[in-house]
């Protein structure tokens, strides 16, 4: 693989993260915590969310995205992100649950 300048140039650092500093502020993000693992958060988008059932899937490492997952983290997405997407549709009734990668963390699960 390439590494680009680009790419290392469209990541934050551990220190600007928007992620990383709300996983380091416990007071912040006990309001959002549904489910700790040793690797992910599954955690409630901050208000006000975009839709009923948005949730946040993050890795409880910097990271930018799946695409640096190491591999037990790409071994534990898939289960993970399923439990959380099978909770989506049992609280809200939904017919369909999507999940959508951000280059801000590794993935998203909404209801529509």
């Amino acid at each position: 693989m390439i590494d680009s300048p680009l790419r290392a140039a469209s990541q934050p650092d551990q220190a600007t993260c928007g992620v990383c500093r709300l996983h380091n502020d416990q007071d912040a993000i006990s309001h959002f915590e549904i489910h700790r693992e040793p690797l992910w958060l599954l955690r409630h988008h901050p208000l006000p969310a975009p839709l009923p059932g948005w949730l946040m899937l993050d890795a409880r490492r910097h990271l930018g995205g799946p695409i640096d997952f190491n591999p037990e983290e790409a071994a534990g997405f898939g289960p993970v992100l399923q439990r959380g997407c099978a909770l989506v549709r049992e609280l809200t009734g939904c017919d369909r649950v999507y999940a959508i990668a951000f280059g801000e963390g590794p993935a998203t699960c909404i209801c529509t």
